[in-house]
C-alpha cells in the first residue's frame, strides 16, 4: 500500500511571463533533483492579464538530454480568470495542479516546467507563472526556455509535486509466548525513503483496543519488537504492526497467538491466574502520559468511578516502571488521576497496571532477596517467617538476560518444627520471565528455592513478598 506525500516550493512574489517563442519563453518552471520517486501529480501558481488562449500542459523533462518524461494537459488559457490590472497579478495568482495519467518514476535531476502553447496572445494579452525572487530552496532554480533550458540559479518557481511512498510494513509471528506475556514482532520492509514511527495494535478481537506507544526512527530492514503483558493464561489474542510517516499510516496483516496454560503448584500454592481472579481489583491502560517524576499515572476509563483506589497497591505491568509495586495516594476522579508513591520512571500513555486487592498502608515489600543460581542443587532464595504474615504473595523473578532457572516453593505448618514441607512442582522461568505465588493459607515457614535449568549457567534472580501483615 503506497501514501502520498508532497515536496513544494510554495513562496512568490513575482510574476514570470510564458508564451511562444520568440517572444517570450514557451516553457517556465522549476530545475530540481528528484530522487527515486513516482511522481503523480504536477502543480503551479498561475496568472493570465487580459485574454490569451492556447493550451496549458505541466511538464517534466530530463536535465541531461531534455527528454520528455512526462506531461499531462491541464487545459486553456481562456479558462483562466482574466486579470485586467497587471499590479494585481501576483495577489490574484490561483494554483492549478494535474494529475498524471502515467505516474513518472524519477531519479534524476529534472526540469518541472508550465509548457504554454498559444493561439492567441500579444503584449496585452498574455500567461504568467509566479515565482520567488530570492533562491528559496537549495539545489534548484528557476529555469525557462527559449530554443536553450536557460538556469535564475538566485530565484525559484513556486510549485508542488505529489508523489507515492511505498511505505510496506509486515507483522510476523509473535515470539517468548507464556501464560501471561509474550513478544510481538513486525518488520519494516519499506520505508519509501522517510524514517518511520511503528507500533503494534493488539487484543481480543480484531477490533484490538490496545495500542503500544509509537517507536520512534525505524527505517528499511528493521525488525521491531514489543513485550506486552498483563495477558490472560490460554487465550486468543490478535495483533497487527502498524507504520507511519508525513505520509500517512499503513497496517501489516493481523496475526494471533495464544498465551499458555500457566503451571499450577501442588498443595497450598496458586499460580497467576488464580492470582489474578483473587487479587486485581482493576486492570488498566494508561491513557495520557503521567508526571515526570513518576508520581501519577492517568486512566480516563476511571473517571466517575468511586475510589476505590486509595491506599491499594498499584502494580506496573509493562514499559519502563515494569514490574514495581507502589501504594495509591490519592485519585481523583474527575481526570483519572493516581497519586502513588512514586515510580522509578514516567508512567506513560499505554503502560498496562493493575489494581491489587493489597492494602498499600500495610506493607508492600521491595525486593527481599536477590542473587544466582549455583549449580543444579536447589539453595534457598528466601527463608520467610510467616508467622507475620496473612493471606501473601510471591513473586520471583528471573532477571537473567540470558539463562532460564527453576524455582519451587516449600511450606511448613509451624516454623522451626523439624518436618517435611509440602513441595509444589518445579517451575522453569525463561530469561526475564517472572511468576506470582499466592499462599492461600497460613503457614509457619516458607521457603523458595533456586537453581540452574542448564549446569553452572548462573542465572540472576530476585525474590519479592507482596503482603498485609497480622
Amino acid at each position: 500500500m503506497a501514501i502520498t506525500v508532497t515536496e513544494e516550493q510554495l513562496q512568490y512574489t513575482s510574476a514570470y511571463i510564458i508564451g511562444e517563442p520568440p517572444s517570450w519563453p514557451g516553457r517556465v518552471g522549476q530545475c530540481l533533483p528528484i530522487p527515486g520517486r513516482r511522481v503523480t501529480k504536477l502543480g503551479f501558481w498561475l496568472s493570465k492579464y487580459r485574454y490569451p488562449t492556447g493550451t496549458i500542459a505541466f511538464a517534466i523533462y530530463r536535465v541531461s538530454d531534455g527528454a520528455l518524461l512526462a506531461s499531462e494537459v491541464w487545459g486553456d488559457a481562456a479558462a483562466l480568470p482574466a486579470v485586467l490590472d497587471p499590479a494585481e497579478l501576483v495577489s490574484s495568482a490561483i494554483y492549478y495542479e494535474v494529475t498524471l495519467a502515467a505516474p513518472a518514476d524519477i531519479d534524476e535531476e529534472v526540469y518541472i516546467v508550465v509548457d504554454y502553447t498559444s493561439t492567441f496572445m500579444d503584449g496585452s494579452n498574455n500567461l504568467w507563472v509566479m515565482i520567488a525572487t530570492a533562491d528559496v530552496k537549495p539545489d534548484e532554480y528557476l529555469v525557462s526556455r527559449i530554443g536553450i533550458w536557460s538556469p535564475t540559479p538566485d530565484q525559484d518557481c513556486a510549485y508542488i509535486y505529489t508523489y507515492e511512498v511505498p511505505l510496506a510494513i509486515a507483522t510476523n509471528p509473535a515470539t517468548a509466548i507464556t501464560y501471561n506475556k509474550g513478544v510481538l514482532v513486525g518488520y519494516l520492509t519499506d520505508d519509501g525513503a522517510l524514517a518511520c514511527d511503528v507500533r503494534f495494535q493488539w487484543g481480543r478481537t480484531t477490533a484490538y483496543g490496545n495500542d503500544t506507544a509509537w517507536q520512534t526512527g525505524k527505517v528499511t530492514g528493521n525488525t521491531i519488537t514489543q513485550e506486552i503483558g498483563g495477558l490472560l493464561e490460554n487465550t486468543l489474542y490478535h495483533f497487527r504492526v502498524q507504520g507511519r510517516n508525513t505520509g500517512g499510516t499503513v497496517s501489516g496483516s493481523d496475526m494471533t497467538f495464544v498465551t499458555s496454560k500457566a503451571s499450577k503448584g501442588k498443595g497450598y500454592a496458586l499460580a497467576r491466574y488464580e492470582l489474578i481472579k483473587s487479587l486485581i481489583a482493576y486492570e488498566g491502560i494508561a491513557s495520557a502520559d503521567g508526571s515526570l517524576d513518576g508520581a501519577t499515572l492517568v486512566d480516563a476509563n476511571l473517571i466517575g468511578r468511586n475510589d476505590f483506589i486509595t491506599n491499594k497497591t498499584i502494580l506496573i505491568i509493562s514499559g519502563d516502571a515494569s514490574e514495581e509495586t507502589k501504594g495509591a495516594i490519592l485519585f481523583d476522579n474527575t481526570t483519572g488521576t493516581i497519586t502513588v508513591d512514586v515510580f522509578s520512571a514516567q508512567i506513560t500513555a499505554g503502560t498496562i497496571f493493575w489494581i491489587l486487592n493489597i492494602s498499600s498502608t500495610t506493607g508492600i515489600a521491595e525486593p527481599s532477596a536477590t542473587g544466582a543460581t549455583t549449580g543444579a542443587a536447589y539453595i534457598d532464595a528466601l527463608d520467610i517467617d510467616a508467622r507475620l504474615y496473612n493471606e501473601f504473595t510471591i513473586k520471583i523473578k528471573n532477571t537473567d538476560a540470558a539463562n532460564s532457572l527453576d524455582y519451587r516453593v516449600l511450606l511448613r505448618p509451624e516454623h522451626g518444627v523439624d518436618e517435611e514441607m509440602i513441595q509444589p512442582e518445579d517451575i522453569t522461568l525463561a530469561p526475564t520471565e517472572y511468576d506470582f505465588v499466592n499462599i492461600d493459607h497460613k503457614w509457619g515457614q516458607v521457603i523458595v528455592q533456586v537453581r540452574d535449568t542448564v549446569p553452572d549457567s548462573n542465572a540472576d534472580f530476585s525474590v519479592y513478598v507482596i503482603c498485609n501483615k497480622q
